[in-house]
């Protein structure tokens, strides 16, 4: 199955479209004999929270067949290389869809906290390990219900520690940007200091260009900007 949380826009929801598109083909192409991933074993999936009407009138101006089985669910048919699938994150039912309503940025408190009871009555290692991206991708598009369930006194320990996983990789995400920042700030104070110093040494900025390219791997543009830029 290959998903795909589209943009806001038109143009980002059929881009959005031939990638999931694209996404798919390399899955099938994956097998490990001719056709082993059969096109029907595929699903691609669009989820947006509204619905992209433009997209829609394409597939109708196109002859496509349009069915909507479900609030918020729509079976695209007909020319189409795998079975299709627009998910509408605003039109689904909260308490028939609580696992694809989880895939919007607008996710209401009480249907994180029903998602993290789902989550704990799951048994299965396969379904927890599909639960757990899931939350992943949930947790990281509702990042304010998330603080306000940590500040909630009234929140079980119990679905604490089924959402600490997810947290702990938003805490390492964040430190390592962190990280990242830090290094390349050092690294640019580390040139603005070599240039300084080649600099009162008396070395013109033809020899330091030089240097500093060969030194840190700067293109000559790169090297121009710390040359003549005050750090």
């Amino acid at each position: 199955m290959a998903s795909r949380l589209c943009g806001s826009d038109e143009s980002g929801v059929c881009k959005g479209k031939r990638k999931a598109g694209a996404y798919a083909s390399l899955y099938k192409s994956y097998g490990t004999t001719l056709d082993a991933v059969k096109a029907d074993d595929v699903t691609v999936s669009l989820v947006r929270e509204n619905k992209p009407e433009g997209l829609f009138q394409y597939f109708k101006e196109h002859n496509y067949s349009i069915s909507n089985p479900y609030g918020g669910i729509y079976y695209i048919e007909g020319r189409v290389l795998f079975p299709t699938q627009i998910v509408v994150t605003g039109e689904l039912d909260d308490g028939s869809h609580i696992w694809l309503g989880a895939l919007t940025g607008r996710m209401k408190k009480q249907n994180m906290v029903r998602l993290l009871e789902s989550v704990g009555r799951l048994s299965g290692k396969a379904e927890r390990e599909y639960a757990d991206s899931v939350l992943e991708v949930s947790v990281g598009a509702n990042k304010q219900v998330i603080e306000e369930l940590i500040g909630d006194d009234n929140m079980c320990q119990a679905l604490m520690e089924i959402m600490e996983p997810q947290l702990l990789l938003r805490e390492k995400a964040v430190k390592e940007e962190g990280r990242k920042e830090g290094r390349q700030e050092g690294r640019k104070e580390g040139i603005y200091g070599t240039v300084s110093i080649l600099r009162k040494y008396g070395h013109g900025d033809l020899d330091i260009k030089t240097a500093i390219m060969e030194s840190y791997a700067l293109s000559e543009e790169e090297a121009e900007e710390y040359l003549y830029k005050k750090a």
